[in-house]
This record gives C-alpha cells, sequence and structure tokens, in this order.
C-alpha cells in the first residue's frame, strides 16, 4: 500500500481546530475552507461536498465575498464532475455566470465563463463553449496566471475537437506554462491529461503516452490521491492501443491497489480496466473493474464520452459471455448519447462488432463526420477496422482480408500496435503482414553501441519474464525509472512491445 496522504493528513488538524472552543467566524470559516480542500484532494473526495456547500451559503450572505461565492459554485460543480454527474453541475455554473454579472467585475465574469465553457466541454458541448471563451477577446489581458492557464486549457480542447491540431497543441502548452508561473499544481495535471487524450485522437500517441508521464509525476509529487489513480488508469488506457498489454496491466494492478472510490474513477475502470483485464486473462481484476452500476451512472452523468466507452466496454464483456442481446441493447441505448466519434473511439467499432445490424450505418456515420475535419488518420482507421468487423459479419471474406488488411497498416503506422494486431487477426495466415521491426538480428551483447549498460540490464531481466515492478525491486529502483528504461530500449531498437525483444535476441 502507498502513504498514506498529506492531504488526508492535514484534513485531520484542520478538524482539530475546528473544534477549538470560541473560534471566531473568520477563522472558522477559513479554516473550514482548507478543510474542504484538504478532504477534495485525499482519498475521499465525496466528504467535502458538504463543506463546499456550507462556504456558499455563507459567502453568499455578504456582498463582500462575491468573488468566494463564485468559487464555491464552481467547486460543488466540480463534486458533481468526480461524481459523475456533469449535466447537474450547469446550473451551479450558470448561477456563477449571473453573479459575476450582475458584480460586474470583469475578473470575475472571466472566471465564471471559463468555468461555464469547460463543464460544457466535458458535455463534448463545444461549440456552446465556445461561445463563452469567444467573449474574452484577448487573453493576453488576464493577468492571473490560473485564470490564464484555464484559459489556453479550455481552448486546447476546443480547438482539438475540431481537428486544429497545431493551435490545440499551443494552447495547451501556454496553459501548462501559465499553471507552473501560478504555481498551482492541480491545474498542471487536468491539462496535461487533456493533452494526452486529444494527441492521442489527434494521431500522436507517442505524445499522449509523454503527456500522461508528465501528469503522473506532478500529480505523485503533489500526493494528490484519487487524482493519481486516474493519471495511472488513463496511462494504462494509452498503452493499450500501443500493444504493450502487461505495462498496461501493471498500472491497472497499481490503480485497483489504492483503494479510491469516486464515480469518475469507477468508470475509467470499467473502460480500461475490462477491455485489458479480457486481454490478459486475470478474472480478478475484470471482477474489480466490471460494476454493473457503473452503467446506469454513465447514462445518468449525461456524457456522451463516459456513455459510448462504457457501453462499448460492457459490451465487449457481454459478447465474451455470449450475452449478444444484451451488448446490441446496451449500444443501441448509447447510440441515443453519442453524437461524434470524438467522444468514445472505441464506440463505433463496439457497435461494428455487437450491436444490431440495423444500428451500424448510424454508428459509422459518426466516424464519417469526423473524417470531414482535418487530422482523421485515427479515424480513417477506426473506419477501416469497422469495415472489417461488419463484412466478417456478413460473410463477405474478401471484403474482411481487404479492410482488415487496411486497418493493420494504418493502425501500424499510428504505433496503436495493439489494434493493428485485432485487424490482424481477420487476415488468413498466408496473408499475415509482418509485425514492424526495425533493428533485428543482434544479440544483446552486440547492443553496446545501442543501449546503456543500466539499459541492457534491463533489457536482461525482461527476457528472463519479469515484470517491471520485478524488476524494479532486483535493481532498487522505482517502477517510474523502469518504465522510462524500458520505453527507451523500445525506442532504441524500434519495437512496439517488450515481447519482441526476444524476438530480436533469438539469433544469438
Amino acid at each position: 500500500m502507498y502513504a498514506a496522504s498529506l492531504y488526508d493528513d492535514a484534513a485531520k488538524h484542520y478538524q482539530d481546530a475546528l473544534a477549538t472552543p470560541m473560534l471566531e467566524s473568520p477563522s472558522r470559516l477559513r479554516i473550514t475552507e482548507k478543510l474542504a480542500y484538504a478532504l477534495y484532494f485525499g482519498e475521499n473526495p465525496k466528504a467535502a461536498e458538504p463543506l463546499f456547500e456550507r462556504l456558499l451559503n455563507a459567502y453568499l450572505r455578504s456582498p463582500l465575498n462575491v468573488a468566494k461565492a463564485i468559487e464555491m459554485y464552481s467547486q460543488l460543480a466540480s463534486q458533481l464532475l468526480i461524481d459523475a454527474k456533469a449535466e447537474a453541475s450547469l446550473p451551479l455554473l450558470q448561477r456563477s455566470v449571473e453573479l459575476a454579472n450582475e458584480n460586474g467585475d470583469e475578473r470575475l465574469r472571466s472566471v465564471a465563463n471559463i468555468r461555464m465553457a469547460r463543464a460544457l466541454i466535458n458535455l463534448d458541448r463545444f461549440e456552446e463553449a465556445e461561445r463563452y471563451i469567444l467573449e474574452l477577446r484577448n487573453p493576453q489581458r488576464i493577468s492571473d496566471l490560473e485564470l490564464r492557464s484555464m484559459y489556453y486549457h479550455i481552448r486546447g480542447n476546443i480547438d482539438a475537437a475540431f481537428g486544429r491540431k497545431s493551435q490545440a497543441y499551443e494552447n495547451f502548452e501556454q496553459a501548462i506554462e501559465s499553471a507552473k508561473g501560478s504555481g498551482k499544481f492541480y491545474q498542471i495535471t487536468p491539462t496535461w491529461q487533456h493533452y494526452a487524450h486529444w494527441a492521442g485522437v489527434l494521431g500522436d500517441i507517442r505524445l499522449a503516452k509523454s503527456c500522461l508521464e508528465q501528469a503522473m509525476i506532478v500529480a505523485r509529487r503533489g500526493n494528490t490521491t484519487w487524482h493519481t489513480s486516474f493519471l495511472i488508469l488513463a496511462y494504462a488506457g494509452v498503452l493499450f492501443p500501443m500493444g504493450r498489454f502487461e505495462d498496461a496491466h501493471e498500472y491497472l494492478r497499481e490503480a485497483l491497489a489504492r483503494d479510491v472510490g469516486t464515480a469518475s474513477l469507477e468508470a475509467l475502470f470499467a473502460v480500461v480496466g475490462i477491455p485489458l483485464a479480457l486481454q490478459v486473462h486475470d478474472e480478478k481484476a475484470l471482477i474489480a473493474c466490471a460494476d454493473y452500476r457503473t452503467i446506469e451512472k454513465a447514462f445518468q452523468s449525461g456524457q456522451p464520452a463516459y456513455i459510448g466507452a462504457i457501453a462499448a466496454a460492457f459490451a465487449q464483456l457481454y459478447a465474451i459471455r455470449k450475452e449478444y442481446r444484451k451488448a446490441g441493447m446496451l449500444l443501441r441505448r448509447a447510440l441515443e448519447y453519442v453524437h461524434s466519434a470524438n467522444e468514445s473511439l472505441t464506440f463505433s467499432v463496439a457497435v461494428a462488432r455487437w450491436g444490431a445490424l440495423s444500428d451500424i450505418p448510424r454508428a459509422r456515420i459518426l466516424l464519417e463526420r469526423r473524417m470531414q475535419l482535418p487530422h482523421a488518420a485515427v479515424f480513417q482507421a477506426h473506419l477501416a477496422l469497422f469495415d472489417a468487423y461488419v463484412a466478417r459479419r456478413q460473410r463477405n471474406w474478401a471484403d474482411t482480408h481487404t479492410f482488415a488488411a487496411d486497418a493493420v497498416e494504418r493502425f501500424d503506422a499510428l504505433e496503436w500496435h495493439g489494434y493493428a494486431d485485432s485487424a490482424r487477426s481477420m487476415l488468413p495466415a498466408s496473408s499475415i503482414m509482418p509485425k514492424p521491426v526495425r533493428y533485428e538480428g543482434k544479440a544483446l551483447a552486440n547492443f553496446t553501441d545501442v543501449l546503456t549498460e543500466r539499459e541492457q540490464r534491463v533489457a536482461e531481466l525482461i527476457l528472463r519474464g519479469l515484470t517491471n515492478r520485478q524488476i524494479a525491486t532486483e535493481l532498487l529502483i522505482s517502477v517510474h525509472t523502469v518504465d522510462s528504461h524500458v520505453a527507451s530500449i523500445m525506442n532504441r531498437l524500434g519495437l512496439r512491445s517488450r515481447y519482441q525483444l526476444a524476438q530480436v535476441t533469438s539469433k544469438i
């Protein structure tokens, strides 16, 4: 088990302080706020909600505390987000916008509009979000670095959703720099997280992986308990399409061991954990991740991204258990909520595999629409895989092989090797396309000009069958350091998975 969160320790001290007799009202409010934030960043963020509600009511009673009231509205909206109730957060944020407009303070209006836009993005309502952001014509005039970071963060999400890659990346970088300047680490990690998501969607999975590594470093240093678990799961979710199943499995196990519960985490456990546990045949992890209550929570959230991804994950589980009718019904229900392929990359392909045949055209349209925007390589690859699965269901073997071969080539080019392998499995043995290995035929002893001494040692332990965690124990280094060494080995040797290391050294 990991060390207890510093925030949980701090919360105990604040609780003790509040128990002090004769504590004056301003001090009590200040300590209550500190306690609320300590709980929010700790193991049980839900416990902070009644405190934020109490603070909101107190601040609303004083005209001098409008800024604090707006902050509490935003924080209560955040509580709903981590509880997977994004739609329910909008009235709170709308009230904060109205309060800011009534007050007339330009900064407060900026704060309220930016936070409203952020909530709309969580609901994949990007055009509405952009309308709130467009009111801030000159972001360089925003002197508050935290607020400027939030602005660029929102702009990055909006640009990415419309395929404006260079603008999106520039805005995310600006958001991170502004957050660093403000010293608000909790603003940095969600920016890295969203940067990673969109980098993957826009075809740069290595950048996505790098962004999540940066986010995990910041979150671990800040000891934000539930958010660290979220990022660990997100990282496993990036390793999975890359075909790095064993490494992804280790991160899934770490997240499960942390024993932190929020609705958003439960959703990500389902999205990442179910396909991964099925891939590596980990029944224990599958049981832990497949909480069927998550399905209804997803629909209650109103978030298309959650709904589509969770429906796809559970549809796969139903199909594995030969409950095809359940899979089809769940996907049909989700199809009423998912309106864009951006919202869930896995959803359309899930419909192609397990959905009702009558739903396939609607699911295909999601991919076709996104392909009309720039930087659509990931969606083109998914469409090829989609068509291969449909052709296979129709027993049209010629088209199955044609589309599958196209999908293999496209996914391998994107380094989505796990998905390429799925497409490759639909090809006849005589025509299976070789997996890309650029550096073959050298004995490990001959890698001294390519690998460092420590990397050679890590490679030897990989060949002995040790996991990254076991390698860390053997070499007395952190798992994160091992991850970095393994990634470097893969990059230097041009490999896509640790399993290929054995192929490279097989000619010793």
